[in-house]
């Protein structure tokens, strides 16, 4: 399977690319914070990870994860932080070494970032996080 994909790889990563283009302009009135590449680096975008920040009378990461997983929309988390898994938890790891990565983990959303994602679902997923994100909390 590997070898019979890479021919395509660059059409993947130009397809990624333009996807994850659109997302960053199409989020721009949103109030979460979009992912950036530095000027001078490259990425495939393998997952395009906005933060939904804690803000007061306002859907958390959360609340917004599960309604739009109720609206059909695959969104996830990437990733909870490592010191907050179970076996460096064992290893003397808690709450609160990181505070930095702890808050990312509460507030990161994975959107759906797909080479397939047709017009129509892509439309869908920012209705869906625009309902999700300006409902009560």
């Amino acid at each position: 399977l590997g070898p019979s994909q890479f021919s395509r790889l660059p059409a993947f990563i130009e397809e990624r690319n333009r996807l994850a283009a659109d997302y960053t302009r199409d989020l721009s009135t949103f109030p979460l914070v979009r992912p950036t590449v530095r000027q001078d680096a490259f990425s495939a975008w393998h997952l395009y990870v906005v933060r939904i920040p804690k803000r007061r009378a306002a859907p958390t990461r959360d609340d917004v994860l599960e309604r739009m997983r109720a609206g059909g929309v695959g969104v996830n988390v990437h990733y909870w932080p490592i010191h907050l898994q179970p076996y460096y938890r064992h290893l003397g790891f808690r709450a609160g070494m990181f505070p930095e990565a702890e808050r990312y983990g509460e507030e990161a959303l994975t959107l759906p970032l797909f080479t397939t994602l047709t017009t129509t679902d892509y439309r869908s997923v920012l209705e869906k996080l625009h309902d999700a994100m300006t409902s009560g909390p």
